[in-house]
Order: structure tokens, then sequence, then C-alpha cells
């Protein structure tokens, strides 16, 4: 058995375990409490990430087709725009992550479900990496 898979079954594993626990109890907390009262105006401004992801998308594009030749060396170029690719990149997870959380906690996810399912993808990312790099010949 591969280790990442191993890994991801006991995330997954202690994230059914731990829902279970949390659910029971917070149904014997909870009984009397049912409602759902969600404005769509709260829900508008929450996920309303438009313009944010237009600003990122129009920096990528910017970036890849705008860009000026500079006097720079290669090497600093190169280096320059990889570490620019990797923080927008980053900033597309940030947004996403941003958008996760304002769902998770309108609809009442738990907020320990969304770190299981981000250790599970990391997890997943990070093997498919080192498979990928060291894979068989």
């Amino acid at each position: 058995m591969k280790i990442d898979k191993l890994l991801i079954g006991l995330a997954l594993a202690s994230l059914v375990m731990v829902t279970m626990i949390l659910f029971v109890g917070d149904m014997n907390a909870n009984y009397k409490d049912v409602g759902t009262n969600i404005s769509t105006d709260d829900m508008g401004n929450s996920y309303n990430q438009i313009d944010e992801v237009y600003d990122i998308s129009q920096e990528m594009k910017n970036k890849t087709l705008g860009t000026q030749l500079s006097d720079d060396s290669p090497l600093d170029a190169a280096i320059g725009g990889s570490f620019e690719a990797i923080r927008l990149i980053k900033s597309s997870f940030v947004t996403m992550g941003v958008m996760a959380n304002d769902i998770a906690s309108a609809v009442g996810i738990p907020s320990y479900f969304l770190v299981f399912l981000s250790a599970i993808i990391t997890i997943a990312v990070i093997f498919a990496l080192i498979y990928l790099v060291w894979r068989p010949a």
C-alpha cells in the first residue's frame, strides 16, 4: 500500500469519526433550535467574489501576455517569473479558501471539515508531485 493512500484513508476515517461524534453532540444541544434564517443579501455579499477573481485573472493575463522585455539577465527573469507565478497561484487558492469558509459558515458546516478537506487535498498534491518527480522509468 502506498503511504499517500494510507494517510488519506486515515484522514477520511478521522473526519468521519469526528463528524459523527460532534453531529450527535450538536443534535443533543440544539434539538429545539432548528431553523434556517439565511438572508439573500448576506449571501450575495459573501459569495460575490467576481471582482476579486477578475482582478487576479487580469493580473495573470498582464504578467503572461503583457510583459515587456527588460535588461535583466535570463536567470533573474526566470526566477522572478517563477516567484510571480507562485504568488498568483497562491492568491487564487486564498480566494477559494475565503469562499469555502463563507459557504461553510452560511450553511453550517463545521470548520474542522474544511481543515480535513484541505489536509486531504494537500496530501494528494504533495504525493502527486513526489510521484511525478520520482516515478519509475
